[in-house]
């Protein structure tokens, strides 16, 4: 009874029943099973801040899953940030939102010079790297990537 495309979508085929309430209710549950996944949104989930360190300006950073890429966005306020040049473990993100590969890039400080580099471990580890000087805080900008 009826066909499957390559992609897993099933569609009528003349042994089907001519209801057209039943093959649509059919054709939509094929598609929901194939594609779901692949178009699902989260919406957004917090990320826990290690303890020591506070959220930027009381805004939780957070991630959104919408498929397999991910975004993040916030940052952590240089609370328990001491020693400027170092690297700081400040948060863990959910299973199911860690990147495929460790991602590296700058994050925003309150300044240009007292910027920084993000970094999200495969494990869901987030670390902030100071610079010469230690900024009032730190944002990834949106930051994306995908899980596996």
């Amino acid at each position: 009874m009826g066909q499957v495309t390559a992609s897993g979508i099933w569609y009528p085929d003349d042994s089907d029943p001519s209801d057209i309430k039943t093959l649509l209710a059919t054709v939509a549950s094929s598609i929901e099973d194939t594609v779901g996944a692949v178009v699902a949104d989260t919406g957004w989930v917090d990320i826990q801040t290690n303890s020591g360190f506070e959220v930027q300006n009381g805004t939780t950073p957070q991630v959104r899953k919408e498929g397999k890429r991910v975004t993040m966005r916030w940052g952590w306020s240089s609370k328990g940030m001491t020693t400027a040049g170092n690297t700081y473990r400040v948060g863990m993100i959910p299973a199911g939102f860690t990147p495929s590969r460790t991602q590296y890039g700058p994050v925003t400080g309150n300044t240009v010079v007292r910027s920084g580099r993000g970094i999200v471990w495969g494990d869901g580890a987030v670390d902030i790297q100071t610079a010469a000087d230690i900024a009032s805080y730190y944002l990834f900008g949106n930051w994306n990537w995908y899980t596996d």
